[in-house]
């Protein structure tokens, strides 16, 4: 199933403004433990771009201060599903608050840039790699990319030119074109998936822009949340955890990459 970009941004408000993090919303329809309401300001979970996991956060319902927790938001074409914890959910016309998780939001956006900026460094630096894999967590950012082995000396380097980047600051920003246009510049497209299978990409795109001191270093196809600023993004850090190094080859095709913002966001 194709995604759309402009259907996505009118069920959520994640895209255009990933700071709205109290939103107002009326509850629509009702699936088991699961509602769907007006516009929500979740970011949902998305089959064809599962790098990034959906928000998690509350309702609560205005009339009566009775609060749900959001264990999960998935995308179902035309709007949020929120799937709730425990006990029956809100009616239909309930209005609610939604509350997401600002710290889980405000970390996963920046991870989510931060994977922007590297995988259009490595696809500019590493002679056209693509991005076979991304997986975004608590931890930070695993990122698999085509394209064969690396040396230790090139990783390091391509992370120290991130990290300059980020210093000196700029704007990340975003703008929607049409399908038909987007199929006009495929060096927009730094998904090894998005390759293979272009009209996964729906009748609407949106591409992500960063820029530094006035000129554009990366722009790609992207559906994920963002922070405004490169700064905002902080340090980039090699991620080692147990048994697992912060980057290795991974057979002759592909090169797994682990790095994370620093001061990362952990789960209480």
């Amino acid at each position: 199933m194709a995604i759309d970009a402009f259907a996505l941004n009118k069920a959520t408000t994640a895209l255009e403004n990933p700071s709205d993090y109290e939103h107002v919303a009326r509850i629509q329809t009702v699936k088991g433990t699961a509602v769907t309401c007006g516009r929500s300001n979740f970011y949902p979970a998305l089959s064809l771009q599962p790098c990034q996991p959906s928000d998690q956060g509350y309702l609560v319902r205005i009339s009566d201060g009775k609060v749900w927790r959001v264990i999960g938001a998935d995308f179902d074409g035309d709007s949020v599903l929120h799937t709730l914890e425990g006990e029956a959910p809100p009616a239909p016309g309930d209005d609610v608050i939604c509350l997401i998780d600002r710290s889980r939001r405000h970390f996963l956006s920046r991870a989510h840039s931060a994977a922007v900026l590297v995988s259009g460094l490595a696809f500019r630096h590493w002679g056209g790699s693509l991005t076979t894999s991304c997986n975004l967590s608590a931890f930070g950012v695993r990122l698999d990319v085509s394209g064969g082995s690396r040396r230790d000396h090139e990783v390091e380097e391509l992370l120290a030119y991130a990290n300059r980047l980020i210093a000196d600051d700029g704007q990340i920003t975003s703008y929607f074109i049409s399908a038909k246009e987007a199929a006009l510049v495929p060096q927009f497209l730094r998904s090894n998936a998005l390759q293979r299978d272009f009209e996964t990409i729906g009748s609407l795109a949106r591409v992500v822009r960063l820029t530094s001191h006035g000129h554009t270093i990366e722009e790609q196809y992207d559906l994920g949340t963002h922070v405004r600023r490169l700064a905002e993004i902080g340090r980039l850090e090699p991620l080692s955890r147990t048994n697992k190094p912060s980057w290795e080859n991974k057979g002759h095709d592909h090169f797994r990459l682990r790095f994370c913002p620093a001061d990362p966001w952990q789960d209480d």
